[in-house]
């Protein structure tokens, strides 16, 4: 039976409705978050209406904020939080890069865009936008830190979740050439080939069940 590793935990019973193949999966946080209060998030907006969310903890954490006005999202799991809270979507892209071009294209005034997002956020949204009549203001909601920990023992496949726990993992870390990776989404399996790890499989949609099913479907056809 094959050995899976999520980079990211899990509750045992979470994992027991996710999969339903004969798979051992097992789960290990490699980064830790720590949120930035409210009100000094608040103290940073002005009359801005127009809002970029890129990861489910920021949408997460921005959701007691009085925010009006519209969002542009990566990914739907946190597209599927704002919605739910009442908020307007304009678009849900699979990627940063995707959601680049799609503001590109479709904003086409001159605006001031906020972007709730980590310390470490890829540059891909700034740098798009750098030189276009699209303004962008970055708000850090939240912290990441790394959480390496020495394996003592190898897997048969390895699930990366953001580039963040890609590169705590690989600090103590080495992936067998045998093992199979996944990554979340294409942002996430860029930063493996930095690493040099060039083998990866990618679910359509960036999101924790897309990632899971892609992970069911490549066992299920290696029979």
């Amino acid at each position: 039976m094959p050995k899976i590793l999520l980079t990211k935990f899990y509750k045992p019973q979470i994992l027991k409705q996710k999969f339903s193949k004969p798979l051992e999966i097992f789960s290990q946080d490699f980064i830790q978050t720590q949120v930035i209060p409210l009100e000094e998030i608040q103290k940073k907006l002005k009359r801005e209406q127009k809002f970029i969310v890129t990861s489910k903890i920021a949408a997460k954490h921005i959701l007691p904020l009085s925010l009006s006005g519209t969002f542009y999202c990566v990914g739907k799991t946190s597209a599927q939080l704002l919605s739910n809270a009442g908020h307007s979507l304009v678009t849900t892209q699979p990627d940063a890069e995707s959601l680049s071009q799609w503001l590109l294209k479709n904003i086409t005034t001159k605006s001031t865009i906020i972007y709730f997002c980590s310390e470490i956020r890829q540059p891909t949204i700034a740098e798009a936008l750098q030189e276009s009549h699209i303004q962008l203001k970055e708000i850090i909601t939240y912290y990441t830190f790394s959480q390496s920990i020495k394996l003592n023992q190898d897997y048969d496949a390895y699930a990366f979740f953001s580039p963040s726990g890609v590169k705590s993992f690989l600090k103590e870390n080495k992936i067998p050439k045998k093992s199979v990776i996944f990554a979340i989404g294409k942002t996430t399996a860029q930063t493996l080939e930095k690493k040099g790890i060039t083998q990866v499989e990618i679910p359509k949609e960036p999101d924790a069940d897309s990632l899971f099913k892609k992970i069911e479907e490549y066992y299920g056809n290696q029979k």
